[in-house]
């Protein structure tokens, strides 16, 4: 089958190298993730193992409709009636791309999604005699619609929740990180797992604990008891549990604790633990209650450095976050010579305070924030 993992903007070559591991082909990056064929086992295993991909898509079909009556026509040919049974629910979800030179009828996701869902609906009618409820909310079969001008694709969502919900976060703080853009952060950092990492201003913990489950190869969704694909009507629990028995930790490269967590706020420290704890790797990272003010090498290694500072925002204005990232360069400058640090930030004024010369730079987006992943080499 075709396959598709929906991605962040910015992290396609990452989640490319993560679908060759776990043996996807064919692989053809694009806007919005990535495209590769795969079996069933391969589907599952996408769901189990991918840390940066927020989906995985089913591809059923890809066929051309800039009219209402086309659209309702193509999707009422498929035969919904092996995918679907009467007691399953479904929603639709479409997604909308147009250029300007679009001049089809389709315009609204909102009117794309109905139609789909009456193609199928009357389908169901016609062929069983009665047709599934919609449930937007938990629904059996979610279907998923995006169009790029008069082409449709549309494809079965085989994960149900996004799958940057690892359901390990047991506790929360201010503007924390997606669990998949942490790990895209990680990835994109190239560490090595060799050399100690530290986060000095780690929120929840969420890079430290992505981290961690980088170091040991330890499935990111391994906590997660439901997906989409679990609900259809094909699921094949053997091959399912071949998948998981298939998945288990490896040694770390190194002995003992070489991943850093610090903030100084003691009750994101806390949080922080508590959700490393739930994810299983408690006992692999150091937490503690330091300012950045007086960060320190915790060894005498090289190491790198990453970290989601605040941008600030709505908490202070232009020039006291200024001053905080020239302070934060100051401290990487002065102290932690020989390191290689990563800042991500959406304060793109701010971090030009930095006072550090970039080596490499990646353009990623926070949600709807524009964001920037800075390397430094502390020389």
């Amino acid at each position: 089958m075709r396959l598709f993992a929906v991605a962040p903007a910015g992290v396609e070559a990452v989640t490319t190298r993560e679908i060759e591991n776990i043996g996807g082909k064919n692989i053809i990056p694009d806007s919005g993730g990535v495209g590769f064929d795969g079996d069933t086992a391969i589907l599952y295993r996408a769901n189990l193992h991918l840390r940066t991909a927020e989906r995985v898509l089913n591809v059923m079909k890809v066929f051309s409709a800039s009219t209402a009556p086309m659209l309702y026509d193509q999707v009422r040919r498929i035969k919904w009636e092996e995918l679907l049974d009467n007691k399953m629910t479904i929603s639709v979800h479409a997604t909308l791309s147009m250029t300007d030179d679009y001049r089809g009828e389709i315009r609204h996701s909102g009117f794309a999604a109905l139609k789909i869902k009456d193609a199928i609906v009357d389908r169901m009618r016609y062929t069983t005699g009665s047709r599934p409820d919609v449930d937007t909310e938990n629904p059996d079969l979610k279907i998923h619609a995006f169009f790029r001008d008069a082409k449709c694709t549309l494809s079965l969502d085989s994960s149900g929740r996004a799958l940057h919900e690892r359901d390990y976060r047991k506790a929360s703080t201010e503007a924390q990180l997606k669990e998949t853009l942490a790990a895209a952060l990680v990835l994109l950092s190239g560490w090595d797992r060799k050399v100690p990492l530290v986060d000095p201003m780690c929120g929840s913990g969420t890079i430290a604990i992505e981290a961690a489950m980088i170091a040991v190869n330890s499935p990111p969704a391994k906590n997660r008891r439901d997906f989409g694909f679990m609900r259809w009507r094909d699921f094949n629990r053997p091959v399912w549990e071949s998948v998981l028995k298939d998945s288990g930790n490896v040694p770390l490269p190194s002995k003992g604790k070489y991943i850093y967590a610090f903030d100084s706020n003691q009750k994101a420290v806390d949080a922080a633990l508590k959700n490393a704890r739930a994810a299983g790797v408690e006992h692999l990272i150091n937490f503690a209650c330091v300012p950045v003010e007086k960060l320190q090498p915790p060894c005498v290694e090289n190491g790198l450095i990453i970290t989601n500072p605040p941008y600030g925002f709505k908490s202070a204005p232009d020039e006291d976050m200024g001053a905080f990232y020239k302070n934060f360069g100051d401290i990487l400058k002065n102290r932690m010579k020989g390191w290689t640090a990563f800042i991500f930030t959406g304060n793109l004024k701010a971090m030009k305070h930095v006072g550090l010369r970039t080596t490499s730079r990646h353009i990623l987006f926070n949600g709807p924030i524009e964001c920037r992943l800075l390397r430094y080499n502390l020389y």
